[in-house]
């Protein structure tokens, strides 16, 4: 009995010693994050975290939910995919819990700093349950895009109507397995099997229609003139609209089409170099350099704070009709594979097929 209690004890310290090592992965002085691409560019950013924590940050960026969900599937599979602080869109929230440990931090405070959001978006947080080591890191509003002088777009459109608006002109839309799920069934209704069939049959108008990521060539002054809309996150709205050479460009919150997408960050290990960074990176200071270099939305609801009119116009919009605008559902974690599988058909789509060399 006692040799029992011996080996149990012996395995028991094992355990611990290997989840101390998965813990201590990462070298002391320094933190991982998994986030999109130019959230923490900022060398301010990197400065801020040394000066109050003492540690450097190295991050992988990941440019569209399809790289984001390779990134979180591979956590594991070694030291290169360790993560301390994983920025994540809230739509993945349910394929990411078990993955990356999302909610393995019970003794985490990080969600103390919520009490300084905007009281909207707080109470939108607190909706949705999340657990102490996980709070909001930026916002994106869906929209369009949109060009008056090839397109008129009104509240009564829906997809099929968009397209045949857009005739023989240029259809940009995000590169998001998850935003033309919904844009193509905004209840989520249609099984993921259908809905590549769905797209082919909305798409079949005249338009060139191109899914792309960030801005590329077709947001040039050769191609702008020749845009009808581009379904896209508000940040890179905002950005197009603002270095366009075409002053006319507008965008356009639709009430069926446009939603708001939280990005998650989560603190994943109860290193102290993790935890520190995690409350800074939260922090209002921090988001607001975030918010003025991306053109995204800080939780703080601080926007009147950037001297911009477009993002100011938008974002207006945005807080003056909070409480009709959906926000985006967690996908089951079930629906991943299947919708991974969809977008492939889409992607593949002769029509998506020829323009894939241009975008």
């Amino acid at each position: 009995m006692r040799f029992k209690k011996f080996f149990l004890s012996v395995i028991i310290s094992i355990v611990l010693i290997m989840l101390q090592a998965t813990c201590d992965a990462n070298p002391k002085g320094t933190v991982n994050i998994l986030t999109w691409y130019e959230y923490l560019r900022s060398p301010e950013i990197t400065s801020i975290v040394k000066d109050k924590c003492g540690v450097k940050i190295y991050y992988d960026e990941y440019y569209n939910t399809l790289e984001c969900l390779q990134r979180i599937s591979r956590v594991g599979t070694g030291d290169i995919y360790h993560y301390d602080i994983a920025i994540i869109p809230s739509d993945l929230y349910e394929y990411s819990k078990e993955k990356i440990g999302v909610i393995g931090v019970k003794s985490s405070n990080l969600n103390k700093i919520i009490n300084g959001y905007d009281s909207n978006i707080k109470n939108h947080y607190l909706l949705r349950g999340y657990p102490n080591n996980v709070v909001y890191f930026m916002l994106s509003l869906s929209g369009f895009i949109w060009n008056p002088m090839v397109i008129k777009l009104t509240a009564n459109d829906d997809i099929s109507s968009l397209f045949e608006k857009a005739k023989n002109n240029n259809v940009l839309i995000m590169n998001s397995l998850i935003a033309v799920w919904d844009l193509i069934d905004d209840n989520r209704r249609l099984p993921c099997a259908a809905l590549a069939q769905a797209f082919d049959k909305d798409i079949k108008k005249n338009a060139n229609v191109y899914i792309a990521d960030g801005f590329g060539g077709l947001y040039d002054e050769n191609n702008i003139d020749k845009l009808a809309f581009s379904f896209q996150r508000s940040g890179l709205a905002i950005s197009v609209i603002k270095s366009s050479k075409n002053k006319r460009l507008r965008f356009f919150m639709h009430p069926k089409y446009s939603y708001i997408t939280p990005d998650l960050m989560a603190e994943l290990n109860t290193r102290s170099e993790t935890q520190c960074a995690a409350k800074v990176l939260a922090s209002k200071e921090v988001l607001d350099i975030v918010q003025k270099n991306t053109h995204y939305l800080s939780p703080y609801g601080t926007y009147k704070s950037v001297n911009d009119p477009i993002s100011w116009d938008i974002y207006k919009l945005l807080f003056d009709n909070i409480h009709k605008v959906r926000w985006l559902d967690s996908i089951p974690a079930s629906n991943i594979k299947a919708l991974q599988d969809m977008w492939i058909k889409i992607q593949l789509l002769p029509r998506i097929m020829k323009n894939r060399s241009l975008s």
